[in-house]
């Protein structure tokens, strides 16, 4: 596969392929199953019509769900040489939020061209956008033509001309997203690594709901599974997150033999499958990826306790590091292994396996220094599926990289030759000179309280500045129609944490904050931004408040 300069030239080899390769499903209903032949018939048209609109290497906003025309529109635009830039779809957040967040990419990017959801065009245009048509849909329905806001085209920087396969939008969890350039070569070398670290094939099934603006639903699900290709089943990221347990029906049902997610896709199935009784069999998984920054024990843990009743494999689990910069992936445990920790600082850290192919990994201090094996510090790479930088933001790539090396932004330790991720720069919490992450905590909070149906989630945060906080605050979400009849819970709750913690932290009950469902800042991908967390509960944005718990459960929660 590396001999080729453009992952759709492999997709159009196989033009004449007329067996179904994959499936898209919306509330786990069946609605799409296509095959090569009707994928590469249906490009040429799309390509076409993005040609119509848009020059070579003009960059757009691609704002569309986990659907065969989001598949359509990607390809087209690799082959008719335009460069898509995934984004979050209406249909994934709260109207307000959503054009919040694409006024701030705007202002970031300065990129004014979007392909959104027919019912969101019309809003789209009246807010400055120009709205890209697509025309008759793929579906067969004619939406309506809508008046246009001719904009200026934006443009890849013209070094780069011709290279560019897509912009990947960071998750923007410790800073605001950056718009990461991915080349074609840097695409196909990473897809390279990650089918051999998962030993697909064309007999494997893939089940996935990982939105695809996200790169581990883009590139670690999607475009794996239709370049090696495997038969897939994609689905809603809302239909897993509304019916985990249907997921693991559907997995049943098609004998899966892959699973890609992130730690809390775990945590979610485990909390619904513990006490259920499911008529579920999970033996047909062989490769069950688990990405993210850290990769918890205890999630790993609880996962096992619940699954392997029906017949899941511990050894299939995989854990694995990547990030954005990379495409998505930088090393992955072995196969049909046993998870391996290694403890630091009191803490069970587990191993993401050797770097894969051609990547290297060093570990460095804070003054740039080489530390020796096991000492924890700063993550730095040098990969030859590295990015080609920031979108407009040059000087923050190069104030990253030291020569060919790029910094993580991810501090861990490499023991043995293999890599154990210990959590994000930017969230450690250091306290009279003793070093904590924001994970950790949050697991040791959640593991108290995150049973209670009122519980939606925890964060937890430095008080004071990065490397001189004086103590953490605790933030939990809660759900209640009637707050006043749970004072006494909430209260009880406060103390627990506050007496788990005291021995660390100097914490007093102002400390443990109890606010409304979605006052937390996330990503698009479901992240806490923890530094804008900090900032709103400095400035007492993020507060105590009967009012906001009431307000946010009856209006969010609602619409929930």
């Amino acid at each position: 596969m590396s001999g080729y300069l453009n992952v759709y030239d492999l997709i159009e080899g196989r033009s004449q392929n007329t067996q179904k390769i994959i499936s898209f499903y919306e509330d786990y209903t069946l609605v799409n199953q296509k095959s090569f032949a009707e994928i590469t018939q249906d490009v040429v048209v799309m390509a076409k019509k993005l040609s119509s609109q848009l020059v070579k290497n003009e960059i757009f906003f691609v704002s569309l769900p986990n659907s065969y025309d989001f598949l359509i529109v990607f390809l087209a635009s690799l082959k008719a040489g335009v460069i898509p830039a995934p984004i979050v779809s209406a249909d994934s957040m709260m109207k307000s939020d959503y054009y919040d967040y694409l006024d701030q990419l705007k202002a970031y990017t300065q990129i004014q061209k979007i392909l959104p959801l027919d019912s969101h065009r019309a809003e789209l245009v009246r807010s400055g956008f120009e709205v890209i048509s697509i025309g008759e849909a793929l579906s067969g329905s004619n939406p309506e033509q809508f008046l246009n806001n001719p904009q200026k085209p934006k443009m890849l920087p013209s070094y780069l001309n011709e290279q560019i396969a897509f912009i990947q939008f960071s998750s923007g969890s410790t800073s605001d997203p950056k718009g990461v350039m991915i080349s074609h070569k840097a695409l196909i070398e990473n897809i390279t690594m990650l089918r051999l670290a998962m030993e697909v094939s064309e007999n494997s099934v893939l089940v996935s709901w990982i939105p695809f603006f996200h790169d581990m639903g883009l590139v670690g699900s999607l475009l794996t599974a239709i370049l090696t290709p495997y038969e897939t089943h994609i689905l809603r990221p809302i239909d897993f997150i509304k019916s985990p347990l249907k997921f693991l029906e559907l997995t049943t049902k098609v004998k899966a033999t892959i699973w890609v997610g992130p730690d809390s896709m775990y945590r979610i199935l485990s909390k619904n499958m513990f006490q259920a009784k499911l008529n579920i069999d999970l033996s047909s998984l062989q490769a069950c990826l688990c990405g993210s920054e850290p990769v918890l024990l205890d999630t790993y843990n609880q996962f096992k306790a619940v699954a392997t009743p029906y017949g899941w494999n511990p050894q299939s689990f995989i854990a694995g590091y990547g990030q954005a910069e990379n495409v998505v992936g930088i090393c992955f445990a072995p196969m049909r292994s046993h998870i391996k920790t290694h403890e630091k600082n009191k803490r069970q850290i587990v191993s993401c396996g050797k770097p894969s192919r051609e990547i290297k990994v060093q570990i460095l201090d804070e003054e740039q220094k080489l530390v020796k094996d096991g000492i924890e510090g700063l993550i730095w790479i040098q990969s030859p599926s590295l990015c080609s930088g920031y979108l407009d933001r040059d000087d923050l790539f190069k104030a990253n990289c030291l020569g060919s090396w790029f910094f993580t932004g991810v501090i861990g330790f490499i023991k043995d030759e293999e890599l154990y991720v210990s959590g994000r720069h930017k969230d450690l919490i250091i306290v009279e000179s003793k070093k904590y992450f924001s994970v950790d905590l949050e697991q040791r909070v959640w593991n108290l309280i995150g049973h209670d149906r009122h519980v939606k989630k925890v964060a937890v945060v430095g008080k004071g500045t990065i490397g001189g906080d004086e103590s953490v605050t605790v933030c939990v979400e809660w759900l209640d129609f009637l707050p006043l009849l749970s004072f006494r819970q909430r209260d009880d709750f406060r103390n627990k944490i506050i007496h788990n913690l005291k021995n660390q932290f100097k914490i007093s009950k102002n400390d443990v904050i109890y606010t409304g469902v979605r006052s937390l800042p996330r990503t698009t991908s479901g992240k806490l931004k923890r530094y804008l967390i900090k900032n709103r509960v400095t400035s007492k944005q993020i507060k105590n408040s009967l009012w906001d718990i009431f307000w946010r459960s009856w209006v969010l929660g609602m619409m929930k």
